[in-house]
C-alpha cells in the first residue's frame, strides 16, 4: 500500500498451532517498520512448541523480524525431525518465509513459502490470513523480477482468499497497479470491484476512495480513453486534494496530479498539464531539478516485442539512502503493453551518489517520475573496452579469485565490492593479487566517490605492475588508471593524461606489443580537440594504420582508417577519404561501429530555451536527447529519452539541439555520419534569494 494512505496495516495473527495440545488465540498487532531497529525486549524462555509460537507471533506483532527469524527456524528444525511430519510445519515454515522477506533475503523467502503453501488446508479459515500474506511475498518478488503476469496471478490469489477487507484492498491495489500492464480491461473491472468494496465500509477514509479513483483513472489512460480518465482523476484529486485546505501535499495526492498531467498531455491541454505538474509537488524541487543518475540507460529500440522510438513511458520509482533504486513500475505507457515493463527494468538499474542526493528533498526519494523513451544507441564499447577480454584470460590464468555481485544496480554493487574487499585485505593483505579484480569493480562503478574511484585504479595498475602483468591487460589497467588524469577529455597534447600516453609509447613493454599500442595511439587521438588532432593526433592514427602486424580487419586498424578518412574528407580531400575508407573494407553503415564521434563545432542552448510553462510556474528540469549526425555535420530524428518532470523540458531541448553542428564525417554517398549521439541539457529555476 502506497505511503499517504491513513488506513493501518495489520496482521492478523490468530492462527493456532494445528494439532496443539491447547487451543491458541494470539493477539493481533500493527507491522512495525521493517527499517526500525527491532526492541531490546527478549522473548521469555520457552519450554513448549506452543509457547515458541506465541513468542515468534508476538516478535512479528512488534516487527522484531530478527527475533521471528531465530523462533521460527528452531521451531521448524523440530517439527521437522518428527515423524510423521507435523502439520504445523507448514505454518512455522510460511511465517518463516515472511520474516525473511521482512529482512530482505527474498530468494530465501520464496524458496521457503514455495515449501509450505502446498502442505497447507486451503479450507482451515484460521490460515486464510497467513496464506495471504504468504502469497503477497510471492507476488512482490514477481513484480521485483519484472514478471508481471505472474505477480498478476499471485495477488489475484491473495485478494481472493483474504479474509479481512483491508487485506483485499491491499491486494486489489497492487493488483491494478501491475494489470495496467497485463491485461487493463480486467484492471478496469478490479477497480470497480475495489470501489464497490470500499464503500461498503465507512472506515474507509477518503484517501483509500481517492486512490482508488487515480488508479481507475490511470487504467482508462492507459486504454485511450482519455475524456473518461480525465473525469475520473478531477475525482480522485477532489477526494486527495489539501492544497485548497493550506496542507502539504502527500505521495497519494502528488500521483493522482502527475496521472491527470499526463491525461492533459494526451488530451492537447497543455496548460492543465503544467498546472497539475506544478501543484504535483515539482515546484518545491524547482531550484536544482532532480540531478541524472548513474547510468541511466534506456532500453533498446526494437525487436518483435520491443519498444518502439515514438513510444513514450512514464516510470514511477524511489531512490534509497545508498543511492540504488527500491522499486520501479510503470505508470503509463503509449505503446504495446508488454513493453512496459522493460522501462521499469532500466530505471531498476540506476544509481546515484548518495551526495548527490543531499539538495533533494526526501519527499521526491520517496516517489518521483521520469519520462522515457528507448534508445537507438547500437553496443559501441570504448577505446579500453576492447582489451578487456585479454585482461580477463590473463587474470583466468593467473587464478585470480573473481567476484560478481549479485545487486541490480550500482549501488548495492558498490556495497558489496566493498565488504569484499575488506575481506580479502584482511585475509591476504593489501597487495595480494586476488584484489585486483575488486579495486577494478570499484574504479569502474560510477556511484563510487570520483576520488576514490581514482585510488582503487592506481591500486589496480601498480599491482598489474608488481605481478609483471603482460602488455594487453597492463594496457587496459593503465587505460583504467590514467583517465582520471587532468586532461582525459580536455583536447591539450600536453596535459598529464596525454603524457602518460606518450611515455608508454616511447620504449615500454606497451609499445612493443601490436594490440596494446594501438589501442593507446586511438585513444590518444580520439581525446584531441580539433587542432590537436590536426597537429599531433593524425601521426598516431597512421602508426596504426600502417602497422603489418595487425590484420586488415582488426578493429583497431580498421578505426584508424575510419578516423582517417573522415579526418581527409573534414580538409575537403575527397579522394583520399574514399581511398583510405575502401581499406577498410566495411559498408557505410558497419562503419559507424568503429569510426570516432564526430565533434561539435557549434551550437549550444540559451535562456529562450527554457520551457514559458515551467519558468511561469517556477520549477526546474532536464531531459537528455537522442539525435543523428548527417554527414554534412547536421542533427536529424532529434527526440528525448530521459526526462524530468515528464513531459516538460524533452522537447524544447530537442527543439534547441536542431541548431547544433558537428564535424563532417566521410560516408560512402554521403549517407548517415554517426547515429543515436546524446546531449543532456539542465535548467535551473533560481528564485534570487
Amino acid at each position: 500500500m502506497r505511503s499517504g494512505t491513513s488506513l493501518a496495516v495489520t496482521l492478523m495473527a490468530s492462527t493456532a498451532l494445528i494439532g496443539a495440545t491447547a487451543p491458541l488465540h494470539a493477539a493481533s498487532g500493527t507491522v512495525a517498520n521493517p527499517a526500525l531497529p527491532p526492541t531490546s525486549a527478549a522473548a521469555p524462555p520457552t519450554s513448549t512448541i506452543q509457547q515458541q509460537f506465541d513468542a515468534g507471533t508476538a516478535a512479528i506483532a512488534a516487527g522484531e523480524w530478527t527475533r521471528a527469524l531465530e523462533i521460527y527456524t528452531a521451531l521448524e528444525t523440530k517439527l521437522a525431525a518428527r515423524t510423521p511430519l507435523s502439520k504445523s510445519l507448514a505454518v512455522v515454515r510460511l511465517r518463516k518465509g515472511q520474516a525473511l522477506n521482512k529482512l530482505g533475503r527474498r530468494d530465501e523467502a520464496v524458496a521457503t513459502i514455495n515449501v509450505a503453501l502446498p502442505n497447507m488446508s486451503q479450507n482451515d479459515p484460521a490460515l486464510a490470513d497467513d496464506r495471504s500474506e504468504a502469497i503477497s511475498v510471492l507476488a512482490d518478488f514477481d513484480e521485483r523480477r519484472f514478471d508481471y503476469s505472474a505477480a498478476v496471478a499471485h495477488w489475484r490469489s491473495a485478494l481472493a482468499i483474504s479474509p479481512t477487507p483491508l487485506g483485499q484492498l491491499r491486494a486489489s491495489y497492487r493488483l491494478i497497479q501491475i494489470g495496467i500492464f497485463v491485461d487493463p480491461v480486467a484492471a478496469l473491472a478490479d477497480s470497480d470491484a475495489a470501489l464497490a468494496l470500499v464503500a461498503k465500509h465507512p472506515e474507509a477514509n477518503k484517501d483509500w476512495v481517492g486512490t482508488l479513483h487515480d488508479l481507475r483513472g490511470r487504467t482508462l489512460l492507459n486504454l485511450g480513453r482519455i475524456k473518461e480518465a480525465r473525469a475520473e482523476l478531477k475525482t480522485a484529486i477532489s477526494l486527495l486534494g489539501v492544497l485548497a485546505a493550506g496542507g502539504r501535499i502527500n505521495l497519494s495526492d502528488a500521483a493522482a496530479r502527475s496521472d491527470a498531467a499526463i491525461a492533459a498531455l494526451r488530451d492537447n491541454d497543455f496548460e492543465a498539464a503544467r498546472r497539475f505538474l506544478a501543484y504535483s509537488g515539482s515546484v518545491n524541487q524547482s531550484d536544482d531539478g532532480f540531478p541524472l543518475g548513474k547510468n541511466m540507460v534506456s532500453p533498446a529500440c526494437g525487436g518483435t516485442k520491443g519498444p518502439q522510438p515514438d513510444d513514450v513511458a512514464v516510470v514511477e520509482f524511489n531512490i534509497r539512502e545508498d543511492g540504488g533504486v527500491g522499486f520501479a513500475r510503470p505508470v503509463f505507457f503509449s505503446g504495446k503493453r508488454d513493453s512496459a515493463v522493460e522501462f521499469a527494468r532500466a530505471v531498476a538499474g540506476w544509481s546515484w551518489k548518495p551526495d548527490e542526493l543531499a539538495a533533494v528533498k526526501p519527499f521526491y526519494r520517496a516517489q518521483t517520475r521520469i519520462e522515457l523513451r528507448c534508445t537507438m544507441q547500437f553496443s559501441r564499447p570504448e577505446t579500453q573496452s576492447l582489451l578487456a577480454s585479454g585482461y580477463a584470460r590473463w587474470a583466468e590464468l593467473k587464478s585470480i579469485k573473481s567476484f560478481t555481485p549479485s545487486g541490480t544496480n550500482e549501488a548495492q554493487q558498490m556495497a558489496q565490492l566493498n565488504l569484499e574487499l575488506v575481506a580479502r585485505t584482511t585475509r591476504e593483505g593489501a597487495s595480494s593479487i586476488n584484489n585486483l579484480p575488486l579495486l577494478v569493480a570499484l574504479s569502474q562503478n560510477n556511484v563510487v566517490d570520483q576520488q576514490l574511484r581514482a585510488n582503487y585504479a592506481v591500486r589496480a595498475y601498480a599491482l598489474a605492475i608488481a605481478a609483471q602483468a603482460p602488455a594487453v591487460p597492463l594496457a587496459y589497467l593503465a587505460l583504467n588508471a590514467w583517465r582520471f588524469l587532468e586532461g582525459s577529455s580536455g583536447g591539450n597534447p600536453r596535459d598529464k593524461y596525454h603524457v602518460a600516453i606518450a611515455g608508454a609509447l616511447s620504449g615500454s613493454m606497451i609499445a612493443l606489443d601490436s594490440v596494446a599500442s594501438a589501442t593507446l595511439r586511438i585513444a590518444f587521438f580520439d581525446s584531441l580537440d580539433l587542432r590537436n588532432r590536426d597537429l599531433e593526433g593524425v601521426a598516431a592514427l597512421r602508426a596504426v594504420a600502417d602497422d603489418d602486424r595487425l590484420p586488415a580487419s582488426d578493429p583497431y586498424r580498421v578505426g584508424a582508417l575510419t578516423r582517417l578518412a573522415s579526418y581527409e574528407f573534414g580538409k575537403g580531400q575527397v579522394e583520399n577519404a574514399r581511398s583510405l575508407f575502401e581499406k577498410t573494407g566495411l559498408s557505410a553503415q558497419q562503419c559507424a561501429l568503429v569510426d570516432a564521434t564526430p565533434l561539435q563545432t557549434k551550437g549550444r542552448l540559451y535562456a529562450s530555451d527554457y520551457p514559458e510553462g515551467a519558468f511561469d510556474f517556477g520549477f526546474g528540469g532536464w531531459a537528455v536527447v537522442e539525435f543523428d549526425i548527417d554527414a554534412a555535420g547536421a542533427t536529424t530524428n532529434r527526440r528525448p529519452v530521459v526526462a524530468w518532470p515528464p513531459f516538460m523540458f524533452g522537447e524544447p531541448i530537442a527543439n534547441g539541439v536542431k541548431r547544433f553542428k558537428y564535424q563532417q564525417t566521410y560516408r560512402p554517398g554521403g549517407t548517415l555520419g554517426c547515429s543515436a549521439q546524446q546531449y543532456g541539457q539542465r535548467f535551473r529555476f533560481s528564485r534570487g534569494n
